[in-house]
This record gives C-alpha cells, sequence and structure tokens, in this order.
C-alpha cells in the first residue's frame, strides 16, 4: 500500500505527526519540559531528518518538471545545476550563519528558535539534494546494506555512549575537530587534483571520516545524556542536542554512501 502512496505526501505526512509527538511529549503548558529528554531528543532527530527528505523531494520534483530548469534534458539534473556558484556559497553561508543562531538562541524563545530551525532545514536541504538522488538510484539490495551498516554504527556508537560514558573524555572534542579540519582539507585537495568518488583515496578518506562521525555520535550523545541529568525544567534545550547528533548522522550516511 504505501509503494502507491506519493513520497512527498508520505513524508510531508511525517512530518505533521512528528511535530504532534513533539508536542505532545517535549512540552508542558507551553514549556519545554525536562521529561523523557532522550526521547524527545531522538523526536527532534527524526523530525530534521523528515523535514530534509520532504524539502529534497519537492526540489527534486521541481526540477524535473520544470522545463525551464531542466531545459538540457539530462538525467541527474539538480537543482544545484540550476543555481549559480556565487547563489550557492550565498546559501552555504546563511546556512552557517542560521546554525549559528540556532545554536545560541535560548530554549525559552521557543518561536524564535523553532522558526531559526525550519528556515536553516529548508536552506540546508538544498546541498542534500544530491544525496536523495543518488539514494533513490540505488537497488533495493545496496540500499538495504547502506541501512544496515548505519543503524548498526549508530546503536553501537549510542550504546557505547550510554554504557561507558567515563571512557568519552572532553578532550575528544579538540581530537575530533582537527581531524574535521583534516577531512574539509582533504576533500578540498581531492576536488581540485580530480579524483574520482571511487578512487583509492576519495574510499580511504570516506573510510576515515565515517570513522571519526562514528566516534562525535558516540561524545554528542554523551554530551545530551549528561544534559537529562542536569536539566531544568523549563530550560530544555533540545534543539542544541538534537542538531549536534543530526549533523552526525547526517556525515556518517553521507560518507557511508560514498563508499557503497
Amino acid at each position: 500500500m504505501l509503494q502507491n502512496i506519493d513520497k512527498k505526501v508520505l513524508f510531508s505526512g511525517l512530518v505533521i505527526a512528528t511535530a504532534f509527538i513533539i508536542l505532545a511529549s517535549a512540552f508542558k503548558d507551553n514549556r519545554p519540559t525536562c521529561n523523557n529528554f532522550i526521547f524527545n531528543t531522538y523526536a527532534y532527530i527524526t523530525f530534521m531528518t523528515v523535514w530534509i527528505v520532504a524539502c529534497n523531494l519537492y526540489l527534486i520534483d521541481y526540477v524535473k518538471s520544470n522545463p525551464e530548469s531542466n531545459k538540457n534534458n539530462k538525467p541527474g539534473s539538480t537543482l544545484l545545476l540550476v543555481l549559480s556558484p556565487i547563489n550557492m556559497i550565498i546559501l552555504f553561508v546563511l546556512s552557517l550563519v542560521l546554525l549559528y543562531k540556532l545554536i545560541s538562541t535560548q530554549s525559552e524563545q521557543t518561536f524564535r528558535k523553532h522558526s531559526i530551525l525550519l528556515l536553516f532545514l529548508s536552506v540546508f536541504s538544498i546541498f542534500t539534494v544530491p544525496l536523495t538522488e543518488r539514494i533513490q538510484q540505488k537497488n533495493p539490495q545496496s540500499l538495504a546494506q547502506l541501512t544496515t551498516t548505519f543503524f548498526s554504527i549508530v546503536i553501537s556508537a549510542s550504546i557505547f555512549a550510554f554504557s561507558f560514558p567515563n571512557m568519552i573524555k572532553t578532550w575528544w572534542i579538540f581530537a575530533l575537530l582537527i581531524a574535521l579540519i583534516g577531512i574539509i582539507i582533504a576533500r578540498i585537495t581531492i576536488s581540485i587534483l580530480g579524483y574520482s568518488k571511487n578512487s583509492q583515496e576519495s574510499q580511504s578518506l570516506s573510510t576515515f571520516a565515517a570513522i571519526v562521525f562514528s566516534f562525535f555520535i558516540a561524545y554528542d550523545t554523551k554530551i545530551a545524556a549528561a544534559a537529562a541529568k542536569t536539566c531544568r525544567e523549563g530550560h530544555a534545550d533540545y534543539i542544541k542536542y538534537a542538531t549536534n547528533i543530526f549533523l552526525d548522522f547526517l556525515n556518517l550516511f553521507s560518507n557511508l554512501e560514498d563508499l557503497s
């Protein structure tokens, strides 16, 4: 039955359903409650995921159905090919500004924080369109293997964070940030040198990046678990912790997809 439902309609419905779950579980008297902290954090992660996917599907459908934006009729055309490089730079800078505003806005400013979240996700979704298109083109077996690997790593990292929090040290974040900077520099270098996605250099970097983001997941999960213990009623900042873990998930999945 689900196969007969338009994917845009399905994910739009999931957005609404997840929003209602968050409203019912994460708020009390119109203020964020500390009850079910971890559940609510992952509810926000789910909301971010389905919102991004819904935006991707609408963007892809727009490009494919708009003759002006796809006048060359080339397969695999995306919105990224329609936008000029200068527009992409502007959108990238805007997404970084919105991310900063999102993290720095206090949880008590509920309407403002959620408005920034929706704006950030909508702008950021443009950069995830190619990933969504590649996933749509995968055969069911490859996609099943990819998702199985992804969830196995996520579950393992999360269990490790909850079971052995004392093993995850504060200095991890400095080492992980250095590794992240190294990955970014290496990505730029590989792109300039013209290595393909399937080259040994690209595959090795994707493997290293997947390992790094697995550690990021464990670290950020520990931080969220610690926040659950120190949460003050009415001040729970689910968006802050959910955003960190969501970006970890997205980067892990993207690098695993590069390896598949």
